[in-house]
């Protein structure tokens, strides 16, 4: 069997990692090999769909990737006709959490739906009511922030304005930096005329510097604002010293991440700190977990060639495809990435996720969000077991989300 196309080197290296772990372990697949075959989709959706192809010529029995959700999106329904399961280890769109429609990609990541929940319960726990959405105008931003303006909307919480940013674009250089805070600053304009407070950020970690830098030209920065960011994968002490001092204050979402992994990037001599190359170990484990099952209860995988019309790739099914997909959607194990398990209703993965606040240029956890529990109150853990959340002046008390003026005349509306 082969498994395939992670996307990034620290991705890749760790795929190897766990097919040669794997592949060492006398407890899990003996007397079979499994037979890496990396294919780039170079983050495009075409070139997804002809690797798909090629991987499906070479007889691939399941796929760990694609990295992109566009991607992932575009190869689930040649997934679902070929009966192969393909496990993404870092796609998180909403679209993919429709169990029906995508039945056979499982994100091992938690999808953006699990990070508007946790941003929601946030801003109901602090009883904040008016805010606004900065997001980058890429399917990064877009999809990631829709569930959350729905789920918004459903608790009375009011956005004022939703604000798009330039998407980043490879390696931005000094030279261009001006002209992009610039461009920013441009942007949030409204936002300073709104009178905005309480600030929910969607973007890639490499724009933050020029969202903070921006809003601090504004004076959006400072005692009276929130700024909440749904993820932030570097390490506070990789971060530019100028944005940690911005980000005083911060609250973020981050995937809890059990101790194991540290030990884990000991283990293999690695120094890369996304979560990313977790989920990628996790998932070639949680495939090879799922095939062991099943060629123990006696279950054979064969190739039918699938009709083809002229003009299209011809392509192949894997017969007990589906009873392959079913034992690996049924694994339970503790992952480096943390527990891996799949919800029977909706296919996600459950996951809890840390509440981190930058403070003193660091960032340490002050709460705890898990899936269970019928209210805001019941699914965030602020209890005195953590740091209380310390904004932007150094106090616990959180800053009301519009000036009294403007609640008054609201309310007089």
């Amino acid at each position: 069997p082969r498994t395939a196309e992670p996307t990034g080197q620290s991705e890749w290296e760790a795929f190897e990692n766990a097919v040669k772990d794997v592949n060492s372990d006398t407890n899990i697949l003996r007397n079979v090999v499994l037979l890496p075959n990396a294919q780039d989709t170079f983050g495009d959706t075409w070139g997804g769909f002809e690797k798909a192809v090629t991987l499906n010529e070479h007889k691939s029995i399941a796929v760990v990737g694609p990295g992109l959700s566009t991607v992932a999106r575009v190869i689930s329904p040649m997934a679902t006709h070929i009966s192969v399961p393909f496990v993404t280890p870092t796609a998180t769109s909403l679209a993919l959490s429709l169990y029906e429609v995508h039945r056979y990609v499982l994100q091992l990541c938690p999808s953006s739906r699990l990070e508007s929940e946790i941003m929601i319960d946030i801003i109901l726990h602090f009883g904040w009511k008016y805010i606004a959405v900065i997001r980058s105008e890429d399917e990064y931003g877009r999809s990631s922030l829709l569930e959350f303006e729905s789920l918004a909307y459903e608790n009375q919480i009011n956005v004022i304005d939703t604000v798009e940013v330039q998407a980043a674009v490879g390696t931005e250089t000094a030279v261009n930096e001006t002209e992009i805070v610039s461009k920013m600053e441009t942007k949030l304009k409204d936002l300073q005329i709104l009178k905005t407070r309480i600030f929910v950020v969607s973007v890639q970690d490499s724009q933050l510097f020029h969202v903070f830098k921006a809003a601090k030209r504004l004076g959006l920065i400072g005692p009276d604002f929130v700024w909440i960011v749904n993820g932030i994968d570097t390490p506070a002490e990789l971060l530019p010293k100028e944005l940690r001092e911005l980000m005083q204050g911060l609250i973020c979402t981050t995937t809890s991440l059990p101790d194991q992994a540290d030990k884990w990037r000991k283990k293999h001599n690695t120094n890369s700190t996304s979560a990313y190359e977790l989920y990628t170990y996790d998932a070639v484990w949680l495939i090879a977990r799922g095939l062991d099952r099943f060629l123990k209860d006696k279950h054979n995988l064969s190739w039918s060639e699938l009709p083809t019309v002229p003009g299209t790739p011809k392509l192949s099914q894997l017969i007990n495809g589906n009873v392959l997909l079913t034992y690996i959607r049924n694994v339970t194990f503790e992952g480096v990435s943390g527990n891996v398990a799949f919800d029977e209703k909706t296919g996600e993965r459950a996951k809890s996720y840390n509440i981190i606040n930058m403070f003193n240029e660091t960032f340490r956890v002050v709460g705890k969000w898990v899936p269970e529990g019928e209210t805001a109150d019941k699914r965030l853990d602020f209890s005195n077991r953590y740091p209380a959340i310390h904004f932007y002046n150094s106090s616990s008390i959180p800053p009301p989300d519009r000036d009294n003026a403007l609640n008054q005349r609201s309310e007089e509306r």
